[in-house]
C-alpha cells in the first residue's frame, strides 16, 4: 500500500476509534460541573425512564417513594464528594398519581388532577385544573431564591399566577401557539419556601396544565437532578414528539447538561409486544435528542425474573441498548453485571418484586451511575 493509502487507512482507523469513545461536549456537563465546583453556575442532570427511575418499590413497599429513588440517592454521591446537589423539583405525576405518599412535597389543592385528556410530558401525565383557583403547592427542603416553572401553552389554555408566601411573582398567559413554556422567577432568598401555582379566575372555563417546577439557589449553585421517571412506560413513550410538550421534545426546552436513560423492562415484557428493533430505534432517537443540549449516559436494564421475561429475551433488549450506546459513543452503565442476575440480586436483598429494585437495589443503581459520571 502506498503512502497515500496508508494515510487514508490511518484516518479511517482514528475516525472509527473516535466513534467508539465517549464524545463529551466542550461546553457540556464536565464544564458545567466545574462551574458548580467554583460556585459560578448550575449543572442539570435529567434522569429519564420508567418506574425504576420514578422509584416504584424504592421504599420496599408498594407505595412509590421518590425520596429513595436512585436519582435522589445520586445526589448523595455528589454531596459525599463535596459537590452541592439539588433535587428540589417535580415533574408530572410519574404515573404515581394515585399514590399520595409518592412525593409529599407536592400538595394538590382542590381541582388539581392528572390530565384527563392524556396530555403527557417529561415525567408523565401533567397536572390539570379547569375549575378552581387553589394552588398546586410545592414545598422542598432547602434554601432557594429562584424557580423555573414549566407549563403547557395552546389556544385552549387560561391564566396562571405563581406566588411564594402570597406574593405574586409572575402571571402566565398559557393561551397561544402550542409550546412548552419555561417561566423563571426570583424571590427573597430563604429556607423551605412553598411555591404555589394557581389557576387565575380570569381563565373563565379555560384549563391550565403544569408540567413541573425547579427551585434553586443562585448564591449556592448545585448539580440539579431532575427525576423524569414515569411508571409503566416503554421507550416509545420517551420518544413521543408530536407536540412541543411531549417527552422527547420537552428535552429541548429543559436542555439538560447530562441525560441518564434507563428504560426497557416494560419493552421486554411479552405483554407489550415491543420488538427489539423498535426498542432500539426509540432509544436511539431519544439519545440523539438528549445530546442536542448536552451529554448522555445509557443504563442497561437491570435483570428481571423469568416469571416476567425469559433470560434469552432479556438479553436481546440489553444488547440492543448496549449497541445504541456504542453507536453513539456514549458511556454505558452495565446494571446486568452489577446485579449479576435476578436470582443473585434477590438473594442479596436488591429487589422489591419480580422486576423493581427495592431500597438496596436503588442504591446499587445510584452507585453505578455515579461511578460512570465520576469516571469521565
Amino acid at each position: 500500500m502506498d503512502a497515500q493509502g496508508l494515510a487514508l487507512r490511518a484516518r479511517a482507523e482514528v475516525a472509527a476509534l473516535q466513534a467508539r469513545l465517549p464524545r463529551w461536549k466542550a461546553n457540556g456537563f464536565l464544564a458545567r460541573l466545574a462551574q458548580v465546583r467554583a460556585g459560578a453556575g448550575r449543572a442539570r442532570i435529567a434522569v429519564i425512564g420508567d418506574s425504576t427511575v420514578a422509584g416504584f418499590g424504592a421504599g420496599d413497599a408498594d407505595s412509590g417513594n421518590r425520596a429513595l429513588a436512585w436519582p435522589t440517592l445520586l445526589a448523595r454521591f455528589f454531596e459525599a464528594d463535596g459537590i452541592p446537589a439539588n433535587t428540589a423539583s417535580f415533574w408530572g405525576s410519574a404515573g404515581r398519581q394515585g399514590d399520595a405518599g409518592y412525593d409529599p412535597r407536592l400538595v394538590r389543592g382542590n381541582g388539581w388532577a392528572t390530565d384527563p385528556f392524556s396530555v403527557t410530558s417529561f415525567g408523565g401525565p401533567v397536572w390539570y385544573n379547569n375549575s378552581t383557583t387553589e394552588g398546586l403547592a410545592f414545598s422542598p427542603i432547602g434554601t432557594f431564591d429562584r424557580a423555573d416553572i414549566y407549563t403547557v401553552r395552546n389556544t385552549t389554555q387560561g391564566m396562571m399566577t405563581v406566588d411564594i408566601g402570597g406574593a405574586t411573582l409572575a402571571t402566565i398567559n398559557a393561551a397561544g401557539t402550542a409550546a412548552l413554556v419555561k417561566t423563571s422567577v426570583s424571590f427573597a432568598r430563604g429556607a423551605d419556601p412553598t411555591l404555589r401555582i394557581r389557576r387565575d379566575a380570569a381563565s373563565g372555563s379555560a384549563s391550565t396544565r403544569v408540567v413541573g417546577a425547579v427551585l434553586y439557589d443562585s448564591v449556592q449553585p448545585a448539580v440539579e437532578i431532575y427525576n423524569g421517571g414515569w411508571s409503566g412506560v416503554t421507550a416509545a413513550n420517551l420518544n413521543a414528539a408530536a407536540n412541543p410538550w411531549d417527552y422527547r421534545t420537552a428535552l429541548s426546552t429543559i436542555a439538560p447538561d447530562l441525560t441518564l436513560c434507563l428504560v426497557g423492562l416494560n419493552d421486554m415484557n411479552p405483554a407489550n409486544a415491543v420488538s427489539v428493533a423498535t426498542y432500539a430505534e426509540n432509544r436511539r432517537q431519544v439519545l440523539a435528542a438528549a445530546r442536542l443540549s448536552g451529554d448522555a449516559i445509557e443504563l442497561l436494564p437491570n435483570p428481571a425474573s423469568v416469571a416476567l421475561t425469559p433470560l434469552a429475551t432479556q438479553a436481546g433488549y440489553v444488547e440492543a441498548a448496549r449497541a445504541v450506546a456504542r453507536e453513539a459513543g456514549v458511556p454505558v452503565v452495565d446494571l446486568p453485571a452489577a446485579f449479576v442476575s435476578y436470582t443473585a440480586g434477590l438473594a442479596r436483598g436488591l429487589y422489591h418484586d419480580i422486576i423493581h429494585p427495592g431500597s438496596a437495589g436503588q442504591w446499587v443503581i445510584a452507585r453505578e451511575a455515579y461511578k460512570a459520571i465520576d469516571g469521565l
